[in-house]
């Protein structure tokens, strides 16, 4: 198999945010609103700040990919059968900043290439049992979310800034995995380790004020998976499924640079917010501080845990189909795992729970009408998902220097104020289907 892939997008800047002074009327064109009253000719109202730290893409962009690949699936003999594959990928970015009259459509142009490729294989025991593995070669180009900005940095001066963005090649990911699956009458198993390597991650940090993604070090990503399923010939249409698994996620090479972080507690009825620098000279709470120079400290690292991945995942489904009705359930547990990649702010275990029924009503001519309802969440869990700005910041240590016996709680000086996300409330869907 030979082919190729051609993919020409383009993005208008149609993404802003009212809050910094955007005319509705004419989105294409992002001027900044007179200081103060009267606004002649002008769509705002009230007194209107200068815009500071937006995030929402200003510009028109483009993004242009092709690619050409090649592939083939070769029968050794009647029961090992290898798969392989390769493909180049070209990709360029061109982007127009236009926040008028200040930048006057300054252009930045990157272009970005790699490769990827699959070995694959698969050992036919009998036709109940085989061996498998398949070492995996990918790659992730940074788009347009990637860039900071140009931008204007005062109003005396006109200087325009460019945030450092810090990207000079593509994430890349080595993978490899291999197990045995066998099936014993009305049971099915799969048994699997993996190894995945992901080198000059990138993620979404912020700098001064401005998100731009950065290369965010390497980690791995070691483990097993066992999965098992039961299709009952005795009880007709009961299905039940489950798989677990194992693994180890770790940084093999990151670190984190101190700087101004946010250090949130209650002061009364009030919330109070202070800058702060992580003092190198104070507790570090067991971390590796780096000497940069000039000044300057990071954190290594170096085999902590990956923040928001959990040892545990194990999940579990039931399903009953009859001709007039069925039934089903389903669980989710998510072990314990760490908010931070300090490894200070740990999550608990995180389940979530979901059941269904259905009823058909036959009618003429195999016409049905199907009326079910779905209760997400069954047992309402409020467990806390996520901490915005913890997942690569030194936030957390500069939190604790201040507060060393944080909680979450909202009684006392030392509670931790902050933007996170819980899981979604109990939802209960009814659906009412009709078949013709």
């Amino acid at each position: 198999m030979v082919g190729g892939f051609l993919s020409f997008t383009s993005l208008n800047p149609t993404t802003y945010s009212f809050a910094h002074t955007v005319n509705p009327a004419n989105a294409d064109s992002l001027k900044y609103a007179p200081l103060a009253p009267p606004f002649v000719n002008s769509p705002w109202s009230g007194s209107v700040a200068y815009p500071r730290g937006s995030i929402t893409r200003r510009g028109n962009y483009t993004e242009s990919v092709s690619s050409v690949f090649v592939g083939d699936e070769i029968n050794i003999n009647k029961k090992l059968k290898v798969n392989v594959g390769l493909r180049y990928d070209w990709m360029q970015i061109i982007m127009n900043e236009n926040k008028k009259p200040y930048d006057i459509r300054i252009k930045r142009i990157e272009n970005f290439k790699d490769w990827s490729g699959s070995i694959g294989m698969n050992y036919l025991v009998n036709s109940n049992n085989s061996f498998y593995a398949n070492l995996n070669r990918a790659f992730r180009s940074p788009d347009y979310t990637a860039f900071t900005a140009l931008e204007w940095a005062t109003a005396t001066n006109q200087i325009l800034i460019k945030l450092p963005d810090g990207i000079n090649q593509n994430e890349n990911i080595i993978s490899f995995e291999a197990g045995y699956r066998a099936g014993f009458g009305d049971f099915n198993f799969d048994i699997a380790v993996f190894n995945t390597k992901i080198n000059n991650r990138l993620a979404t940090i912020f700098q001064n004020g401005v998100a731009t993604s950065v290369p965010f070090g390497s980690n791995k990503i070691t483990g097993g998976e066992i999965s098992a399923s039961y299709n009952s010939s005795a009880i007709k249409g009961l299905n039940i499924r489950s798989n677990v698994t194992f693994q180890k996620a770790v940084f093999t090479e990151f670190k984190v640079n101190i700087g101004k972080g946010g250090v949130f507690n209650s002061n009364g009825t009030t919330i109070v917010s202070t800058a702060l620098n992580v003092d190198p000279n104070s507790n570090l709470y067991g971390q590796t501080l780096i000497n940069e120079g000039g000044g300057n400290y990071s954190i290594d690292l170096k085999d902590k845990a990956l923040p928001d991945i959990p040892a545990l995942i194990w999940n579990i489904s039931a399903n009953y189909t009859h001709k007039y009705f069925g039934l089903d359930f389903s669980s989710n547990y998510n072990g314990a795992r760490y908010a931070d990649p300090t490894e200070l702010i740990k999550f608990g275990n995180l389940i979530t729970l979901n059941a269904g029924a259905f009823v058909k009503f036959t009618m003429k001519a195999k016409q049905e009408i199907r009326l079910g309802v779905q209760v997400k969440n069954l047992s309402n869990n409020q467990s806390v998902q996520n901490i915005t700005g913890l997942g690569a910041s030194d936030q957390a240590i500069g939190q604790k220097q201040k507060t060393p016996d944080w909680k979450f709680t909202s009684s006392t000086a030392t509670d931790i104020w902050g933007q996170g996300y819980v899981q979604l409330p109990r939802r209960i869907l009814i659906s009412l289907g009709f078949d013709f």
